[in-house]
């Protein structure tokens, strides 16, 4: 699967060539310079059209180095201004967008959002579908297919919103997380995260848990599993390392029963939480403090 998600990014520099004129293509008034060179203000966010074809991951890969990301289009009038740009500057068929499938058949854009199967966006519903990662295609209309993240299409890039946290860290649903991929027990791995002012990370609704799950399958973290801040006090009870209950949890076999288990976000269960114990190795992921 990491293979797939790799595909999706790609080495293409896909930035939308902006000039510093003070308003977008479709005249709304965007500040001068905002959008940097290589990329275009479309309805006041900045966009890059690649010109080399690559692999999903190639298009993630190259959005990345120009301090982009694969783009998205969360609401039907962004996709109509994107589509009508398209329309007047794309030169391929087929260009690499933003959209990844879960294992449990739902899809996500690379940002964790929600991608809802809607008839408006897809060309043909993509339930059922066996491809993983979705592409934007100049026919039909610039509607989205899934496709296997292997082949390879033009890139589509979005100029990345600011991020308010430091270097190394993903900016995941507001918090600001740091993927180790350097294995250690459970109290092992929250002693680095203390070291570089954090703790394992938090987990506090289904929601965030869906974001994360989406986010990690669109960065490629699926060799985990992830060491999380959440460890058994007791038979069936666990807590957080905030000290709150855990309450809302994506189990893999419902609620353990475990009494000195600790928690795991497992990328080989679709993301789901299972508990092991404390004394073996992960990966671990922590949350920079407030």
């Amino acid at each position: 699967m990491a293979h797939l998600i790799t595909v999706l990014f790609g080495l293409a520099g896909v930035c939308l060539a902006s000039t510093a004129s003070s308003s977008d293509f479709y005249g709304h008034h965007v500040r001068r310079g905002s959008c940097p060179p290589g990329f275009h203000h479309v309805q006041g966010r900045c966009y890059s059209l690649g010109d080399e074809y690559v692999t999903w991951q190639g298009c993630w890969d190259s959005c990345k180095d120009n301090k982009a990301e694969m783009a998205s289009f969360e609401t039907m009038e962004e996709h109509q201004a994107l589509s009508q740009f398209m329309l007047a500057n794309a030169k391929s068929a087929f260009y690499w967008v933003g959209g990844v499938m879960l294992d449990d058949g739902s899809w996500r854009w690379v940002s964790g959002a929600p991608l809802a199967p809607s008839t408006m966006q897809w060309y043909h519903s993509p339930a059922g579908s066996l491809f993983r990662q979705s592409v934007i295609f100049r026919l039909e209309d610039f509607r989205m297919k899934p496709t296997h993240g292997s082949d390879v299409n033009v890139c589509l890039c979005e100029m990345a919103k600011s991020s308010k946290c430091p270097a190394k860290y993903e900016e995941v649903n507001g918090r600001c997380l740091r993927f180790r991929e350097v294995e250690s027990t459970w109290e092992e791995a929250r002693d680095w995260c203390h070291a570089i002012n954090g703790d394992l990370a938090v987990i506090p609704s289904l929601k965030d848990h869906d974001v994360m799950a989406g986010r990690m399958l669109a960065m490629g973290k699926e060799t985990g599993p992830y060491w999380v801040g959440a460890r058994a006090q007791v038979k069936g009870y666990y807590q957080w390392v905030t000290g709150d209950p855990v309450l809302h949890m994506t189990w893999k076999d419902n609620f353990p029963q475990s009494s000195d288990g600790c928690a795991q976000m497992d990328p080989w269960s679709g993301f789901s939480t299972t508990d092991a114990s404390c004394s073996s190795t992960a990966y671990s992921i922590c949350q920079l403090r407030a």
